[in-house]
């Protein structure tokens, strides 16, 4: 049986990997040269996904107010998606992930087709 309009607008598929203290650090600058190498013209819009980290710390004993201590940015991903917006790469240090999102006029692929394509990234990875 097939359905003519799947209520599913969105698929994708996760590696999630646990990767030992060894493996270097991704960054940016990492993720860039792996959209680069293998994905440049499939992916034409690329995102930076990060959260920042910021400590206090309390001063003055008598009135006890936070001052900044410190604060830094740090890389979690980077999302590349493609000019229309069907498909999504995100990639970071222990994360592959291939998303497919459906347009309303377009018909779904077949499962193999996101399987392979997903199976190519993490095997680029």
């Amino acid at each position: 049986m097939k359905l003519g309009k799947p209520p599913v607008v969105e698929a994708w598929i996760e590696f999630r990997l646990i990767l030992g203290e060894e493996v270097p650090q991704w960054s940016e600058e990492v993720a860039c040269r792996y959209i680069d190498r293998y994905y440049k013209d499939v992916f034409s819009r690329v995102q930076v996904m990060g959260h920042h980290e910021i400590s206090f710390e309390m001063r003055d004993s008598v009135r006890r107010y936070p001052v900044l201590k410190d604060a830094k940015a740090v890389f979690e991903r980077i999302k590349a998606s493609t000019a229309d917006d069907d498909r999504l790469l995100q990639v970071g240090r222990d994360i592959v992930v291939l998303n497919m999102l459906r347009k309303q006029q377009d018909e779904w692929p077949a499962y193999r087709v996101l399987r392979d394509e997903a199976l190519t990234a993490f095997e680029h990875y």
